[in-house]
């Protein structure tokens, strides 16, 4: 009797084992750190990694992550209370936690798998181990949990220099090991995407004095970002501006002749001018201030103009 109830009991136990551990393996849960660091990886359960005293283990991770819901720590001495899991995003301190104080304030042993929200709405793209105990911890398993959910980097210091007719951008690329390049795109046209080692960009054709929008999207090897927009307005074309007018237009009349006198406006691309007589053009000059009409009729009305 005594042995069929010991067996009654190991079909009890092992019932319970196997109800409780599918529960959190979700397809939305991934564990970021599995096989990086002391997860046991070569099978044995007496394998596991040092942190030494006073140091620090730093895991860059293949992604950005943020909302860690859950996680599992093994490791001797279970005493030691100077454990720290930092998470970092691009090299700054996002949060620090205490594993020993975590586990107390949960009461749970460690080892154990802990559910709740360890770290909400925080970026990170690695975690680092602290030890700041003289002595050793030996990690044997080490597990973080997060959402499924991959946040991939948009490129930064987007900048733009604006011509009548271009325009050119330059920017920085993300660091993640997966990135492959940015996708472009012109008021939501798509127009090129350039290698992961690009990081320039001229688009050309544009119409002088006149908005647009910009869209750069980071793309990777399993997705792509959200992207940045940047709008811009191209410059005045100088090709459209009119010159401006003479100034001090004189007239020395004689019976059959008229000398006119100006001053030419300081114009970078001023190329020359037009006489006009009554209205038609009668010469085309340089960069001259004074031109003479000949072959005038005396007493009579003329009407001049330089343009």
């Amino acid at each position: 009797m005594r042995v069929k109830k010991c067996l009654a009991m190991f079909a009890v136990m092992f019932i319970l084992c196997l109800s409780v551990l599918p529960s959190f393996a979700s397809a939305e849960n991934i564990d970021i750190l599995k096989g990086k660091f002391g997860a046991r990886t070569d099978g044995s359960d007496y394998s596991g990694e040092n942190v030494g005293g006073n140091n620090e283990v730093g895991l860059k991770l293949d992604a950005t992550y943020s909302n860690v819901v859950a996680m599992r720590f093994l490791y001797t001495p279970t005493k030691a209370d100077k454990l720290y899991l930092e998470f970092r995003y691009k090299g700054k301190e996002a949060q620090t936690i205490s594993i020993g104080s975590l586990y107390s304030n949960q009461k749970k042993s460690i080892g154990q798998l802990i559910e709740m929200p360890i770290v909400k709405d925080k970026l990170f793209d690695m975690v680092v181990v602290k030890n700041s105990d003289g002595s050793p911890v030996m990690i044997y398993e080490m597990s973080v949990f997060v959402n499924n959910q991959v946040i991939l980097d948009e490129i930064t210091n987007l900048n733009a220099i604006e011509g009548a007719n271009d325009v050119s951008f330059t920017w920085e690329n993300p660091v993640n090991p997966t990135f492959s390049g940015v996708s472009i795109y012109k008021d939501n046209e798509f127009l090129k995407t350039v290698d992961k080692s690009v990081n320039t960009y001229k688009v050309e054709g544009l119409e002088g004095n006149k908005n647009y929008n910009f869209k750069f999207v980071a793309t990777y090897e399993k997705g792509m970002s959200n992207g940045i927009q940047k709008g811009i307005k191209t410059l005045v074309d100088p090709k459209t501006i009119p010159p401006s007018p003479v100034s001090s237009l004189t007239a020395e009349p004689t019976d059959k002749t008229v000398k006119l006198k100006w001053k030419k406006p300081k114009d970078d691309d001023l190329a020359g001018f037009k006489i006009l007589q009554n209205g038609k053009q009668i010469a085309e000059i340089g960069l001259e201030e004074e031109f003479t009409v000949k072959n005038l009729q005396s007493l009579t009305d003329y009407t001049f103009g330089v343009i």
